[in-house]
């Protein structure tokens, strides 16, 4: 109840006596929803009140701030031709949250009303000048026409004598009352009177206050230390001001930690339900009977009739010598020679052997990450903020969010090599075109086949030596797998820092040229270590 009706005007009661004799100087802002009033008898005085309001919707507030300097940029003045001036005195509005500053040529009115909470500058008479947020519609007048404004002690008591009312009936006559008043009117009788009411008012407004940590609500209480309540009491106080000061404060680390809290715990269930998926597609594949032996079948099958093909042909039927003689059709290659397509068949074979043996060896890594993933989502629940924070700081990808997204759309298939270093694999010529020339750095590393059509691969990379031997050799041979040449014993593959490859005018898509370049040989592969955080 730190905005409560009752709250408001004690802050206002117990700053009356530092607030006479000075004057309204300025209204500012430096960031939205939010500002700051400053009061006092000279500017820039260390002497002045700071109150800062806050129109946030869900949660407007008002506070006298320990501290304020105002920052050199992005600073916002408000009714600069009407102020400074005297102020007179401090009333409030009777059952609203609206305050007015009564000043010698007019008047300040802070106004809680959620989504158009605000503060107004009114002249004498009355009319509005200016607002501080700029809301269209009617002034402020035409929208409160039966506001009364009375002296603060005048709104601390019901001005109405009732005997017993129920909850609902009391809801009902006085809204401003607000739900913690309300709860606590409940917890102690079923009915109640006007006398009894007062009497709870006089316990907001001069009683001892506390804190109280509700874990049940996920939230911080401000309340009278007579208030019944099932929370931890974090802290008491026989002020308003500090208590105001240190719930708001604890209200924007506890939303501050829900909030870095709800990120990552969505991140760390996206990421497992991605890696459960991916387990349950590479299960799939080692399930599926492999067509490695029958490739390895028509290739020797063809070596054994080589003289029987004619070039052109593009289907042979010969008996299958591996199966008791059964009759086979082999589709052939019409554009390639007979021996080509025993090499082509013996390439298919030994692609089809890498595929089940990398699903394998992915499975394998997969499962250990589903574990991890799990146990970081058990720590993750006893996190507190701090530990929250550099959770989400380490794992945050280059481009500002958590690893996993990019701020550019690109189709890339996107490997973790020894659960460290992040490789990105163009798609098609389009997508190898962003991802060399928007969404590499200049430091990473570009990789791909010579001699070869194939997808350009990127190793992220910030340091200022080169990444280790065997980083850049693994990395060459995911280059060689997203190949032409795939299927070949070894691919060579040059390799080099993005800061020399270039796009030259006129080329084609993912056609670029390189300024210098190292090449390695190696077998086309996904290594060892290397486990893919894509479906496909």
């Amino acid at each position: 109840m730190y905005n409560n009706y009752f709250i408001l005007i004690r802050l206002f009661k117990e700053l009356s006596s530092s607030l006479k004799g000075t004057s309204v100087i300025s209204v500012l802002s430096q960031e939205r929803d939010l500002f700051h009033l400053i009061l006092g008898k000279e500017l820039n005085s260390e002497e002045n009140i700071i109150l800062e309001f806050s129109t946030v919707p869900n949660a407007p507030y008002l506070l006298k701030r320990k501290y304020f300097k105002p920052a050199g940029k992005n600073l916002a003045y408000f009714f600069r031709d009407e102020l400074p001036q005297r102020l007179i005195d401090v009333k409030v509005a009777c059952g609203e949250r609206i305050f007015m500053l009564l000043m010698e040529r007019g008047s300040l009115i802070i106004s809680f009303r959620g989504a158009r909470s605000n503060i107004y500058y009114l002249d004498q008479k009355g009319f509005d000048l200016s607002q501080a947020k700029k809301n269209e519609g009617k002034s402020f007048f035409e929208e409160n026409p039966d506001l009364k404004f009375v002296p603060l002690n005048e709104a601390i008591k019901l001005d109405v004598y009732f005997n017993s009312e129920t909850i609902d009936a009391i809801k009902g006559r006085f809204p401003f009352m607000g739900k913690a008043v309300l709860r606590e009117l409940g917890s102690r009788s079923e009915l109640h009177g006007s006398e009894e009411i007062n009497k709870l008012i006089l316990e907001i407004i001069n009683g001892t206050l506390k804190i109280v940590n509700q874990s049940s609500l996920l939230k911080l209480e401000l309340l009278p230390d007579s208030f019944h309540s099932d929370g931890t009491i974090i802290k008491s106080f026989g002020s308003v001001i500090p208590a105001l000061q240190e719930i708001i404060s604890g209200v924007r680390k506890r939303d501050a930690e829900l909030q870095i809290r709800k990120r990552v715990e969505v991140k760390l269930r996206k990421d497992l339900d991605f890696f459960i998926q991916k387990a349950e597609k590479l299960e799939q594949v080692l399930n599926t009977p492999g067509k490695s032996e029958f490739y390895d079948q028509c290739a020797n099958l063809l070596l054994i009739n080589l003289e029987q093909i004619n070039k052109g042909v593009n289907e042979l039927t010969v008996e299958n010598v591996f199966n008791n003689g059964e009759l086979v059709d082999i589709k052939l290659k019409e554009d390639i020679s007979p021996s080509e397509n025993v090499n082509y068949y013996f390439r298919k074979a030994r692609g089809e052997k890498l595929k089940y043996e990398t699903a394998e060896q992915s499975l394998t890594m997969v499962k250990q990450k589903i574990v991890d993933l799990k146990t970081r989502l058990k720590i993750f629940e006893k996190m507190d903020l701090n530990e929250l924070r550099d959770f989400e700081k380490e794992n945050k990808s280059d481009d500002g969010g958590l690893k996993g997204g990019y701020k550019i759309d690109v189709k890339v298939r996107r490997f973790f090599l020894d659960n460290k270093w992040e490789i990105l694999v163009g798609k098609d010529s389009v997508n190898n075109d962003i991802l060399t020339l928007k969404v590499a750095k200049q430091t990473d590393y570009w990789f791909h086949a010579r001699g070869s059509s194939g997808s350009h691969v990127v190793l992220r990379f910030s340091g200022k030596d080169k990444p280790p031997k065997d980083i850049l050799k693994k990395t060459a041979q995911i280059a060689a797998f997203y190949s032409k040449a795939k299927n070949s014993k070894l691919v060579p593959v040059c390799y080099t820092q993005k800061k020399y490859v270039v796009k030259r005018k006129g080329m084609d898509p993912g056609q670029v040229s390189l300024l210098r370049e190292e090449v390695v040989m190696v077998p086309p592969q996904i290594p060892e270590g290397c486990i893919s955080d894509t479906l496909d």
